[in-house]
């Protein structure tokens, strides 16, 4: 597995007014957007906010954090509060509705409410502006739809995107899954072979998707 690049340094700024401090954090946070939320989980998002209060102690950024982090430490209020969207939706330049909505639904999918999660990872890829993390959610997405059956759909939700080199991996794997879901054994075979050539290593479920289909 590739190492993660560590997140560049928030150097002592010369801010002055809060909008300029504001802008800076918003260029912090698109450096270091990938290393932050890359292959952890959502856990790591605290970095993000414990730096941005650490070193401006932005009244705009500590109130969604504090509103993100009040959120995720109580289950009840993952499973229950629907408030709290509207709440966090009034800080939509920072990361945190979008965080909401997927620790929202990774609750949801421990609970088996697959259609609720859905629904939140839609609306999270529909807000962040974040290519990077769009494939994230985006499999995340195409899984849920995997996970209940839904062949067709997850196969058209592969189809609509448009992955980058270093996602081929995954979304050719997906794509062999939902075609094969739908008994398409040739075409789900074709898929799972350009997964495996993107891959310096396929993982051992690829390799029995191969080995299964005779590849």
């Amino acid at each position: 597995m590739a190492k993660k690049k560590p997140a560049t340094k928030l150097k002592p700024s010369t801010v002055q007014t809060e909008e300029e401090a504001l802008e800076a954090a918003r260029e912090w946070w698109n450096k270091n957007w990938l290393s932050i939320i890359g292959g952890v989980g959502l856990g790591l998002a605290g970095i993000a906010g414990w730096y941005f209060w650490q070193n401006y102690h932005h009244d705009y950024f500590e109130t969604a954090s504090s509103i993100y982090f009040d959120f995720v430490k109580d289950e009840q209020k993952i499973e229950h509060d629907d408030s709290i969207l509207d709440r966090i939706d009034l800080y939509r330049d920072t990361p945190y509705p979008v965080f909401t909505r997927l620790e929202r639904a990774r609750a949801y999918i421990e609970n088996g409410e697959l259609d609720k999660a859905a629904a939140d990872v839609v609306e999270a890829y529909e807000l962040t502006e974040q290519e990077s993390l769009k494939g994230v959610i985006k499999s995340r997405h195409v899984r849920i739809l995997l996970a209940q059956g839904k062949y067709q759909e997850a196969l058209d939700a592969v189809s609509d995107y448009i992955y980058s080199s270093s996602e081929q991996n995954t979304f050719e794997m997906l794509r062999g899954d939902a075609l094969l879901g739908l008994g398409q054994k040739d075409a789900a075979l074709e898929a799972y072979r350009k997964a495996a050539q993107a891959s310096a290593q396929p993982s051992p479920y690829l390799r029995l998707k191969l080995e299964s289909l005779g590849g």
